[in-house]
């Protein structure tokens, strides 16, 4: 009979799990499917994001659809993360594979840097960024 109720609350808490962490899943998954990307590189930039952030990216993208921010915002995260020459090109095939433009313009490096806060961004900035980025790794013709 013991056994009964501690499968009972190991469910219950299984159910609890799936509750609480649905939004932050959905939201990775929706861009790791859009680019092909292991969720758990979403999950890797919402945790950087910080609790607020994070939360703000995860009802951004959820509730209006905008998965072009969030494909965007990864791919600049993704270039903040590592700005080696290699990686960028590697990361803006990835984006043209997918139908999505690498030519970023400042409203998206803007909203991107509003989220990357916590990574020490600063949205004053995102000019600076942009006219580098532009540039220096902008494909002219693909």
């Amino acid at each position: 009979m013991e056994w009964k109720w501690i499968f009972a609350i190991l469910i219950g808490l299984y159910f609890i799990y799936k509750l609480i962490g649905s939004a932050p899943n959905k939201t990775a998954h929706k861009i790791g499917q859009a680019i092909n990307v292991k969720p758990n590189f979403i999950h890797d930039m919402i945790a950087k994001m910080g609790v607020e952030r994070g939360q703000l990216f995860i009802n951004t993208i959820n509730s209006n659809d905008s998965i072009n921010d969030g494909v965007y915002t990864f791919f600049i995260y993704q270039l903040l993360l590592n700005d080696h020459p290699q990686n960028i090109k590697w990361w803006q095939d990835k984006l043209y594979e997918f139908n999505y433009s690498a030519d970023l313009d400042l409203a998206k490096v803007e909203t991107a840097f509003m989220f990357l806060r916590e990574m020490d961004v600063d949205v004053g900035k995102a000019n600076v960024f942009l006219t580098s980025y532009r540039k220096n790794f902008v494909k002219t013709a693909y």
